[in-house]
């Protein structure tokens, strides 16, 4: 297992804003794979996609995982949120 899969996030953006940040809503493969050029990430994601936890759209990635992560790590700063993966 990649450590990748559990300390980054892909997320479901806009046609407009994944071509504005280069493809970076797939950023799980962008950090699995650095050598794959962005916009090969959308064919990589494709192939490797039954590995990755399921995508979330930018405003509930930061309302379900990083605000309530965030809210975890005040009191206790060992804390460390796992998203959950598929059985492969």
């Amino acid at each position: 297992m990649t450590v990748e899969r559990l300390c980054t996030r892909s997320v479901k953006v806009l046609p407009i804003l994944a071509f504005l940040h280069w493809n970076m809503d797939y950023h799980i493969e962008h950090h699995m794979y650095a050598a794959i050029p962005y916009y090969n990430l959308p064919k990589l994601n494709k192939l490797i996609r039954d590995d990755l936890p399921r995508p979330k759209g930018l405003l509930m990635t930061w309302i379900k995982d990083i605000f309530p992560a965030l809210k975890q790590q005040k009191p206790n700063p060992g804390y460390v949120a796992r998203p959950v993966l598929p059985d492969t």
